[in-house]
């Protein structure tokens, strides 16, 4: 996949049960006790997050292009992304996980996980991501302030997330405010 393509944006504004639904997965009593049921829930945040994000238009080929999603370094999630992505799709796109080696494969996908690996590898991958449009989540404390796009953290037992929208905005990527006001400290 290039970031030379031409098609209709991903607009997210289409369907409130989609704002319903996300805002369940936060507000709903999750104690976490298992990693399993933690990256589960982390896996269907990401699915969500991509439904309330437009990249910028020559991101995808083809109208059907694959929504990209890339995690580097190792898999926190075994097969709980994989699981939740199968068969789904948005605006026609279906979903496609790859591991991810280096900085030039990163600016190859939409979203890209981040694990927690190496905190100083992070810091470098995002300098060498500058400005492409691609969604970066991790779960180190201080990503968001490093320039990271999205933060998960864990709160009396559930799954909270903080936005940095200065960040999305450089990478050209456009952030629903519903999404916005989802973030625990938005900035």
């Amino acid at each position: 996949m290039s970031n030379s393509h031409t098609s209709a944006p991903l607009n997210c504004l289409h369907k409130p049960l989609s704002v319903l639904g996300l805002a369940l997965w936060i507000l709903l009593p999750t104690n976490l006790n298992a990693t399993a049921k933690e990256y589960q829930i982390k896996a269907a945040f990401i699915y969500n997050f991509t439904k309330f994000v437009k990249w910028p238009e020559p991101d995808f080929t083809t109208s059907n292009a694959p929504i990209v999603i890339g995690y580097i370094t190792n898999n926190p999630f075994g097969p709980e992304l994989e699981n939740t992505l199968r068969g789904r799709t948005l605006h026609s796109r279906p979903f496609v996980c790859r591991h991810i080696e280096n900085a030039y494969e990163a600016k190859q996908v939409h979203v890209l996980f981040i694990s927690l690996d190496n905190p100083h590898y992070n810091q470098a991958l995002l300098q060498q991501l500058g400005s492409a449009p691609v969604l970066t989540i991790a779960e180190d404390e201080g990503f968001v302030k490093s320039g990271g796009m999205i933060e998960f953290f864990l709160e009396k037992g559930k799954v909270r997330f903080n936005l940095n929208m200065p960040a999305a905005k450089r990478a050209g990527l456009s952030i629903n405010a519903r999404l916005q006001a989802l973030a625990r400290k938005p900035n």
